[in-house]
């Protein structure tokens, strides 16, 4: 996946150059990337991007500069007809110019509200050179991640935490709570990041930074369904227990099935679906012994009841292996595991 990063300064002389900031950025892992790299810089603001390393098709253009509006669109946006219809752009015309020089035209037409008709996976950044006015916006589902760290009138933005980790003067802190949350929920139940003061833009949000002033704002409002159809706890709880019993007897046979048993809601469910079903279940935990999550899962075993494994991970197992798992998960191109991949350094 191609890589869009940048800084936006509005200290007063400027602490450094954003566009030599961006090059700095471009450095990864003792490489350097900068004579790929597509930028953008003025006194204010600068703004990078890298394409795919192995990117076979065209290379697209990525900004669009106008008198008024520097635009930079990565990602597909797949209404584009919809988007020119309702900013009175002509069809022939939408043919005719590139994505960023579209969204920059609508944008002048519609303002914010354009993000939320916007339909697609992008990542989309709009500096207004005349107001000094900074637009960073996610999609609606926050399927190509932003992260972002404010320090005092300075913003650092990328779609990957190491461009970040490069541009700051300073590496911030580890944030307990949030490594504490993966590992407990197996994914991030907030914006927080591994990294203190490193959030990731929600879907469907925009920032806005002008000066010291910056707002976090949602253009998706999600209309409510109406009242829920279910009467009463107990008939929630039966619906549950038989979508459960489906979904698993969809994958399952009789032959005997090992759980994967967290001790959490999840595999408890399946794993009793699985009883309920008359398969037979052999249940597995990986974890400390003393951990609350692997002597939870115990006593959910033993309730089934089950025939239950536990196979010992050291904390030191774990951190030896995890630098793997995080490869192995695909970690380049996932934002969250590239969020753990940058962690491993600070880790060992």
């Amino acid at each position: 996946m191609a890589a869009i990063f940048g800084v936006v300064d509005f200290t007063r002389p400027s602490v450094r150059s954003p566009r030599k900031v961006v090059q700095h950025m471009a450095t990864v892992h003792g490489l350097s990337l900068a004579t790929d790299l597509d930028l953008y810089g003025d006194g204010w603001v600068g703004m990078g991007y890298l394409p795919e390393r192995f990117q076979t098709h065209p290379r697209q253009d990525i900004f669009y500069i106008n008198d008024r509006l520097v635009t930079l669109v990565e990602g597909d946006i797949l209404n584009r007809a919809s988007i020119a219809a309702a900013s009175r752009i002509p069809l022939d015309t939408m043919k005719q110019i590139s994505l960023p020089q579209l969204i920059c035209h609508a944008f002048e037409h519609r303002g914010p509200a354009l993000f939320d008709e916007i339909d697609g996976s992008y990542r989309i950044i709009i500096w207004d050179h005349v107001d000094k006015l900074l637009y960073v916006v996610a999609d609606r589902y926050g399927f190509r991640p932003i992260f972002y760290k404010i320090i005092n009138k300075r913003m650092f933005f990328g779609s990957e935490i190491k461009f970040l980790l490069k541009g700051l003067e300073k590496l911030p802190e580890i944030n307990p709570q949030a490594i504490a949350d993966f590992l407990s929920f197996g994914y991030p139940i907030s914006s927080d990041t591994f990294f203190d003061g490193i959030v990731r833009l929600p879907g469907a949000h925009f920032l806005q930074m002008k000066q010291e002033q910056i707002y976090l704002i949602r253009y998706d409002e999600v209309e409510p369904e109406g009242k829920s159809k279910i009467r009463d706890a107990r008939e929630a709880v039966s619906l549950l227990r038989n979508a459960a019993i489906t979904g698993v007897k969809a994958y399952s046979d009789t032959e005997p099935t090992r759980v994967l048993l967290s001790g959490g809601i999840h595999s408890r469910l399946v794993a009793a679906a699985q009883k309920r079903l008359g398969y037979p279940v052999a249940t597995l935990t990986v974890g400390e012994p003393s951990s609350a999550d692997a002597q939870i899962a115990g006593n959910v075993a033993r309730n089934l009841p089950s025939r239950h494994y536990l196979q010992k991970l050291s904390a030191a197992a774990f951190l030896d292996n995890f630098s793997r798992s995080v490869w192995l998960s695909d970690g380049l191109l996932n934002g969250l595991n590239a969020t753990l991949l940058g962690m491993v350094p600070f880790l060992k």
